[in-house]
């Protein structure tokens, strides 16, 4: 109803079925009209207020918002250059304990006499080959009956020792060092609870140290020679990488209390053979 609807308003109600009607009407003074028009007017004159102060406030919330993600973006970036910083200091660590660590080179060669009936120890005794059939050798209580390892003929008892060996293209190969009273007959599982100290490539592409359970290994680039550092003291073996000097594992804190053996493991029948590198 507009107020030009007059001062009278009528409302009919018709039943045609009984022929009934009712009729009602009502008054409605024009000051009712004058009233509402202006409640309207004052609606619309504050509902754009708040939308602008919506607005503005919705404004300055996504400021904070993106204030909030630069900040958070920028402490992501100063973390990443830290950790990129100590990654770069660790490395220059790494090389400089190679550098020290390659003035104590030893020349190692194989025993034939602990290497498993799959094994060819060549004739200088640094290198080891799998053969395609077992040999006939004797069964002494020094040899491998089970795992195709082969010790060299060094061991020791103290001090600080280092070897190299030319891993190559093999796809499968694993070094380290054990403990003379090692598990030599039947399988047992390669682990330093059993005396192995050891880590090597699975698969041509799987880096391991042999742990319980396995622990896998990130390389930057795949060896081709291996470093093996022995502190006998310290209780540490650490692999590096003897081309660039990288770091590859460390087993840490260990107490050993029997003499230690280099020990070498070839699983697959490869044309390059696993060669120990002259001091």
């Amino acid at each position: 109803m507009r107020g030009s609807s007059g001062e009278r308003v009528s409302c009919i109600i018709r039943n045609s079925l009984l022929g009934l009607e009712k009729t009602a009407s009502i008054s409605i003074a024009d000051s009712f009209f004058t009233s509402a028009q202006s409640w309207i007017a004052a609606l619309a004159g504050t509902l754009p207020v708040l939308l602008l102060l919506l607005a503005v406030a919705g404004y300055f919330l996504w400021q904070q918002q993106e204030k909030k993600k630069t900040l958070s973006r920028k402490k992501k970036r100063e973390q990443q250059l830290r950790e990129m910083a100590w990654n770069t200091m660790k490395q220059e660590q790494s090389k400089t304990e190679w550098r020290s660590i390659q003035y104590t080179a030893l020349d190692v060669i194989l025993d034939p006499n602990t290497a498993n009936p799959i094994l060819l120890v060549s004739e200088d005794q640094r290198s080891v080959q799998r053969a395609k059939e077992r040999q006939d050798l004797p069964d002494n209580p020094e040899r491998f009956d089970w795992h195709f390892c082969v010790l060299s003929c060094e061991s020791f008892t103290s001090g600080r020792h280092y070897w190299e060996v030319e891993v190559g293209d093999r796809k499968e190969w694993h070094i380290g060092v054990c403990s003379k009273n090692v598990q030599r007959k039947g399988w047992v599982k390669m682990t330093p609870e059993n005396g192995f100290w050891t880590m090597g490539l699975t698969d041509g592409n799987k880096y391991r140290a042999l742990t319980e359970p396995r622990t896998n290994l990130t390389l930057p680039e795949s060896p081709r020679k291996v470093g093996v550092f022995l502190d006998y003291e310290t209780g540490d073996v650490s692999f590096y990488n003897a081309v660039d000097g990288s770091h590859i594992h460390t087993f840490l804190d260990i107490s050993f209390s029997e003499p230690l053996y280099p020990v070498f493991r070839i699983l697959t029948l490869e044309p390059t053979a696993l060669t120990i590198c002259p001091a």
